[in-house]
């Protein structure tokens, strides 16, 4: 079985390439081309590995569209990579399968991707979704084309604690000396609420605060200036997954009140290294963070107890800290491996070629 992943798949900072780098690792018995486009030194050294798996070839866009493929995966929404499927559909002869994993809660507010997922809407054979919430359009849109839900994951054995040894831990974390802080992993934009992490922020100066990610164009840039003049907040951009994986290790948490999302890595990462989270009980966040058990969710509304339950985690006794983490990483690692995400798209695959995708989950 051939399958065409229209994406640069080794780019390491990217969470769709990462999704599809799992499915590409968790099926040797399927064939996957897909392209390469490293931005980073990172990408180069770990991309090595991965184009040297057999079941993988790299491919430029060119060669790429000049081959027969039995199913086209897409999960970023863009006029690229729908092109790419149809392409691919019409050198199938119709045979060619097209499958769209949706990746973000869409709603009317975010004008560019409910756009985008109007566009692609006909395309498709099949929706899978990676959160009820991600589901929730073409459930309603296109009910006999929407075939389920499959979780984001993680890689346990890259995001494990006892990999973390301090060599990766940014100059500027060290300098303030092992003062417990609290981390900020999201792009800089109105919906991951980068507006409360500064309001916060002022709310609690003697709180340090590490926040990292992407400044979205158009959007993110007054919050940046606002983020580089706090105080309490070091900010650090965009960071390599190893320099993320120390951060994860030395928090005290992870603060992430973001609005809405498809299933975020930075939460399932987080878990992976055993941090609690801190989240709003709104969109895919409650289909991970469970009360109580690896952290909490709390409307942005009730600073008060952002505020109690933040400070709460950043003076948990050592003790008590190394138990609990013990318990969040076992329930990442149950939950949400990459492996045993990767196997899914496989049995997906397979039940596409062998005419049983509406009993796939059976």
């Amino acid at each position: 079985m051939k399958i065409l992943l229209p994406i640069n798949i080794d780019r390491w900072r990217s969470s769709i390439a990462t999704q599809l780098r799992a499915v590409v690792e968790a099926n040797p018995d399927l064939e996957f081309t897909s392209f390469s486009s490293p931005t980073s030194e990172e990408d180069r050294q770990r991309g090595e590995v991965f184009w040297n798996l057999p079941q993988v070839t790299k491919a430029s866009q060119a060669m790429a569209l000049t081959r027969r493929y039995d199913i086209v995966q897409l999960a970023a929404i863009s006029r690229k990579n729908m092109l790419a499927a149809r392409i691919a559909r019409l050198r199938g002869c119709g045979s060619t399968k097209i499958v769209s994993i949706l990746c973000l809660e869409i709603v009317k507010e975010d004008v560019c991707s409910w756009r985008n997922y109007h566009r692609l809407l006909p395309l498709p054979d099949y929706f899978l979704a990676v959160s009820h919430a991600a589901g929730v359009l073409p459930m309603m849109d296109a009910p006999e084309r929407y075939k389920g839900v499959i979780p984001n994951g993680f890689d346990e054995v890259f995001f494990d604690p006892a990999v973390a040894d301090g060599t990766d831990l940014p100059e500027e974390v060290r300098r303030i000396g092992g003062r417990p802080f609290l981390l900020y992993v999201s792009s800089v934009e109105p919906r991951k609420r980068t507006d409360f992490l500064l309001r916060m922020a002022d709310r609690m100066p003697d709180v340090m605060f590490v926040a990292a990610g992407f400044v979205v164009p158009g959007m993110g840039e007054p919050y940046l200036k606002e983020l580089c003049r706090k105080p309490n907040i070091i900010w650090l951009g965009l960071i390599e997954k190893r320099v993320l994986r120390e951060l994860y290790r030395v928090a005290s948490a992870l603060f992430f009140p973001s609005e809405r999302e498809g299933m975020p890595l930075a939460i399932i990462e987080a878990f992976g290294m055993g941090l609690p989270v801190i989240a709003q009980p709104k969109s895919s966040m409650p289909d991970l963070v469970k009360p109580g058990v690896n952290g909490e969710l709390i409307d942005c509304s009730e600073e008060d107890t952002w505020e109690s339950v933040c400070r709460k985690y950043l003076a948990q006794p050592i003790s008590e800290r190394e138990q609990f983490r013990k318990t969040i990483r076992r329930w990442a690692i149950e939950n949400h491996s990459w492996s045993k995400v990767g196997r899914l798209y496989g049995r997906f695959y397979k039940a596409i070629r062998d005419g049983k995708v509406d009993s796939w989950q059976q």
